[in-house]
């Protein structure tokens, strides 16, 4: 927002609408502020800050997303795919497959891991590059002790 040094400023409530993002309020949404335009045609217009680009994510992002998450049915998981991945919901259930409550909680795990974060940074990291821009890309591995796994979050550990 707009403020002066020290303090922060808010904008005004943004003229913008959005009312698709009760069932995906984690996806980053154009807001004509912050995000001025989609992410692709804001790299193809060259409406970017110029600048190295530092990319992480840990290996079991999803784990903690879903870790309280009550156990799906092979029929509730189906339903899930359907939902939020239904054009291509076939190919879905055939690279994240699953019949038993610990085979579907995996690939829950992973379809959040790999559709929330890796999919589009890697996606970020080509957009910046074809730019022309150096770009580091990390991805966090190390368990710290006493974690699950990798978690969001857990590459400052």
């Amino acid at each position: 927002g707009e403020g002066d040094r020290g303090r922060i400023g808010l904008k005004q409530e943004s003229h913008v609408h959005v009312t698709d993002l009760r069932d995906h309020p984690w996806w980053a949404f154009t807001d004509g502020y912050v995000m001025p335009n989609e992410l692709n045609r804001m790299f193809a217009s060259g409406r970017l800050n110029h600048v190295a680009c530092l990319i992480g994510t840990c290996k079991d992002e999803g784990l903690g997303f879903t870790i309280k998450m009550p156990d799906l049915t092979t029929e509730g998981y189906h339903d899930y795919l359907r939902k939020y991945y239904s054009a291509i919901y076939t190919k879905m259930f055939a690279m994240y497959p699953g019949t038993t409550p610990e085979e579907i909680r995996a690939a829950n795990r992973r379809t959040i891991t790999d559709f929330m974060f890796l999919y589009g940074s890697m996606r970020l990291a080509d957009y910046e590059s074809s730019v022309g821009e150096p770009v580091c890309v990390e991805r966090f591995i190390r368990v710290p002790p006493g974690a699950l796994g990798a978690l969001h979050g857990a590459d400052g550990t």
